[in-house]
């Protein structure tokens, strides 16, 4: 039986076709043995009945040992290293104990980038499982329940006790993660998912740490245990990447022609790897609908704020209406879709303490049809490129601009609807030019 490829002490490096070592010859055993002081090691994709999966492509990773990276930057001083290691052990590990599982009621559920059924038995994480999480991994998971804790029964009477506050851990997860990030693991990348996008600093430094985190689904090995939650890592990396650039006006990392990932399903998101308090469909369904949401706002991006797209509609009021109406299409058949499964219902969110956090998604949908919109509205503002051109805006111009204004009343009254159980629930997060 083959070995995972996050081990310890061993980093890993996948193999471009056109990098200077070809993995069409290294999967020749024969060969591979003459490349001096490296190490390789090919995969086989197992394409299932359906799947279109390019099985003949050789996966070749190379090996490095860790020590080769130690003298990487960036890279903080061992003693402040050392420190924040401290600060992290002192916490009692019952509390620990249970912010990780308060992660795992109220975070985990709409961004299930951990695997549940790994970390937790009984019902709640084991002592042994703790004492293995890296520091990175830690912290962060530490920071993203503390906001939850006062809904533990133990940490809701524990409100006085000294603990860092969810900025320091992050921050110690932050520093954590520059040390790894240079032989990078599993854990790496989950930790670098549970960090707030504010932590990031300004708009094209948080474009260059989402291009890490491609780097990382491109350069490290999933664990061969779990291809459920590979599947999920990539596609949670997908979800930062197109919400972050979308909201700062940047350019994505992610191109349609270098991944061949296949779409989320039900299983995908299993009841077994979800708590039992959360083990039902409208949660299970949440973060499929997120993907397919985010799938379409890329594919928004892609038609109309790209260079090229720009250049190609900014001055075509026709063309843009033709593209913004088969993506509203799309975005009918996601709302239909999502309706049947989400909770989220004004009058039975009135508690605070019976939350769901469907409500980030409904915002999500609206960002997307304002998004359109906005591509509509600049194609009003340009020069008409003809005659026939300059009669069709003179047409729709007042329709266009009276939908638009719907639009932002829907989206007002949507915010103005929601109760204390959607906003105290998990929101999904993304950087805006102006945060």
């Amino acid at each position: 039986m083959e070995l995972p490829l996050d081990q310890p002490s061993w980093t890993f490096h996948l193999l471009g076709e056109s990098g200077e070592s070809d993995p069409y010859l290294l999967k020749r055993s024969g060969l591979a043995i003459h490349a001096e002081n490296h190490h390789y090691r090919r995969f086989q994709r197992e394409s299932q009945p359906g799947e279109t999966i390019d099985d003949q492509r050789p996966i070749v990773f190379c090996l490095d040992r860790d020590h080769v990276y130690n003298h990487f930057e960036p890279r903080v001083e061992e003693s402040e290293f050392s420190q924040i290691r401290a600060q992290i052990t002192r916490m009692d590990s019952k509390v620990g104990i249970r912010l990780i599982n308060v992660y795992f009621d109220y975070v985990y559920p709409y961004f299930p980038v951990l695997s549940y059924s790994k970390m937790i038995e009984d019902g709640l994480p084991d002592e042994r499982v703790l004492q293995a999480l890296p520091l990175s991994l830690k912290a962060a998971l530490y920071a993203s329940a503390l906001p939850y804790m006062v809904y533990d029964d133990v940490l809701s009477t524990m409100l006085d006790i000294d603990l860092p506050t969810a900025k320091e851990l992050y921050r110690m997860s932050w520093v954590a993660i520059t040390q790894e990030i240079h032989s990078p693991r599993l854990s790496t990348l989950q930790s670098w998912f549970s960090l707030p996008v504010e932590l990031y600093g300004v708009d094209r430094e948080s474009g260059s740490n989402s291009g890490i985190i491609n780097r990382l689904l491109d350069s490290m090995g999933m664990p061969l245990w779990e291809k459920k939650l590979r599947k999920r890592l990539w596609w949670g990396t997908f979800v930062l990447d197109k919400w972050n650039y979308a909201c700062s006006g940047l350019a994505s990392h992610i191109h349609k022609d270098d991944y061949d990932v296949l779409p989320l399903d039900d299983s995908d998101v299993a009841y077994s790897e979800m708590p039992g308090t959360t083990q039902n469909s409208h949660v299970q369904g949440h973060f499929c609908h997120l993907v397919e949401l985010t799938i379409i706002l890329s594919d928004m991006i892609d038609s109309f704020f790209t260079i090229r797209a720009s250049k190609r509609t900014s001055r075509d009021f026709s063309l843009t209406s033709a593209l913004a109406n088969e993506l509203r299409s799309r975005l009918d058949v996601w709302k239909t879709a999502f309706d049947k499964l989400s909770f989220f219902q004004p009058a039975n969110l009135s508690s605070r303490v019976q939350m769901d956090g469907s409500a980030s998604l409904g915002l999500a949908y609206w960002a997307v049809h304002l998004l359109i919109m906005r591509a509509i509205l600049r194609s009003l503002e340009t020069r008409p490129g003809s005659v026939e051109e300059r009669r069709i805006r003179e047409e729709f111009s007042v329709s266009v601009r009276l939908k638009a204004e719907s639009y932002c009343i829907e989206f007002v009254e949507f915010t103005d609807r929601l109760q204390a159980g959607a906003w105290n629930a998990f929101w999904h997060k993304c950087k805006t030019s102006g945060a």
